[in-house]
């Protein structure tokens, strides 16, 4: 017993971490979903694209997000070429690429045509250290095998051969995941919101009276689905013991109205002797009697002509019609009816004055908020701009080159200006003091040369 105990233990451990399994992978879909569609529109660039050369960066054992920052770099540095940067102007006229050809690519394009020069240079160093210098010290190498493999079958072929291969999500299953992510992100965030409602109500005398009269409210709800319940089930109830008496008075009315009428008649007879003695002395009970004996007649008239009707009719057909007088009175029932009704439309009033309650305290706060607001608002009011020195150095029209509709990745990015003599002239002071301490090394490495030949 206990072995086969142990082995559905285990079983429902296994069952269980199946479906965390699931959902783990269900959620990691859908935020890779989300993720590529957010990293090929920044990057300006096709979703299935992106997600092919992601997955050549994976094999060449290189992280996606070193990828993305090599494309950044790619995009950045192109721009800079085009606004004036020598440096990264000679790069690419050293690997025999049209700077204005190439800044209309599509960043998947700008790959595909490094990875063609670099292998039309026979891979050599100087174009190495071209590519490093346009994708970043860091990334260019690492970069080598995903521009071979671009290069080799061509971005349009590799990228088909991804999607046939099942490496690559279409744009339908894309758009679909990016849907349901921003979904569940917005219920988070709602739940959240919501969350913080529930206890800043908590922290208020009102929020908490709030509360308890709504806890009240769903109490009296509930008692009010049960008693509505009970009254459609009790209505169906009566229908079926009706349709049994129905069935028995049709069926045996010639034996039974006889003997209902003799009963009936007796009964009155007995009545309306009694309403003639007990009308000596209380006129009222008089009154009383007679109305109960004319109501058992009534009763008795309506009894006969039921069975008169009832005579011939299956139990079907009578629990039929019974049936559908029961729904009938469930339908017709009116809220008021119930007993339960006012006690929930008591506490909807309740609610809706702590509500009125809590909404002024909540206004108090927010004036609080638009005054400090408005305190920046003047605070900022009239600003002091004043006019620039005539001695401060400032930057003259000569030194840019904007080419700020230079359309990079086929999109247009506005290209930002910056100053490249001073940049130049910044890199040869760090490469002047690089070769200075290495002269001042190598004279060392010879002053204890000469001492050791002395």
């Amino acid at each position: 017993m206990f072995k086969n105990l142990g082995g559905q233990v285990l079983g429902m451990l296994g069952v269980s971490a199946g479906i965390a399994g699931l959902g783990a992978l269900a959620k990691q879909t859908i935020d890779l979903g989300g993720h590529v569609e957010d990293m090929a529109r920044n990057l300006r660039m096709g979703k299935s694209e992106f997600q092919t050369l992601a997955y050549a960066a994976k094999l060449a054992g290189m992280e996606e997000s070193r990828l993305v920052m090599t494309i950044n770099n790619l995009n950045l540095r192109t721009i800079e070429a085009c606004d004036g940067n020598k440096s990264y102007q000679e790069s690419f006229k050293r690997l025999g690429i049209s700077l204005q050809e190439f800044a209309t690519l599509s960043p998947d394009k700008k790959i595909e045509a490094l990875g063609n020069a670099y292998k039309k240079s026979g891979e050599s160093l100087t174009a190495l250290n071209d590519i490093s210098t346009i994708l970043g010290q860091k990334t260019g190498a690492q970069m080598l095998e995903v521009l071979d493999k671009v290069s080799t079958e061509g971005m349009g072929k590799l990228t088909q051969v991804s999607i046939e291969a099942g490496h690559v999500m279409d744009e339908e299953t894309l758009a679909a995941l990016a849907r349901a992510g921003d979904e569940i992100d917005k219920w988070q965030n709602r739940i959240t919101v919501a969350f913080g409602g529930f206890l800043a109500d908590m922290g208020s005398a009102i929020g908490r009276q709030k509360w308890g009269l709504i806890i009240g409210q769903k109490l009296a709800k509930m008692g009010e689905f049960i008693e509505t319940a009970f009254r459609d089930i009790s209505n169906y109830i009566l229908g079926t013991f009706n349709t049994v008496g129905r069935y028995i008075n049709g069926q045996f009315g010639n034996f039974i109205t006889p003997i209902r009428n003799a009963i009936t008649d007796f009964i009155s007879y007995l009545g309306n002797a009694l309403a003639k003695i007990v009308g000596y002395f209380d006129s009222d009970w008089e009154r009383a009697i007679n109305k109960a004996v004319n109501a058992l007649d009534k009763l008795r008239e309506e009894s006969n002509k039921v069975a008169q009707k009832d005579k011939g009719k299956s139990f079907s057909e009578i629990f039929t019609e019974e049936m559908a007088t029961a729904k009938l009175q469930n339908d017709n029932r009116k809220r008021s009816d119930l007993w339960t009704s006012g006690s929930v439309d008591w506490y909807k009033t309740q609610i809706a004055e702590a509500e009125r309650l809590r909404d002024i305290e909540k206004q108090a706060h927010i004036e609080a908020e638009n005054a400090r607001k408005a305190k920046y608002a003047a605070a900022d009011a009239t600003p002091e701009i004043k006019d620039a020195e005539k001695g401060s150095k400032s930057k003259s029209k000569s030194q840019y080159n904007d080419s700020s509709l230079a359309k990079i990745g086929g999109g247009g990015l506005t290209a930002t200006r910056y100053d490249v003599a001073e940049k130049q002239l910044n890199e040869s002071k760090k490469q002047s003091k690089l070769l200075t301490k290495i002269a001042e090394n190598t004279e060392k490495q010879a002053s204890k040369s000469e001492l050791l030949m002395k």
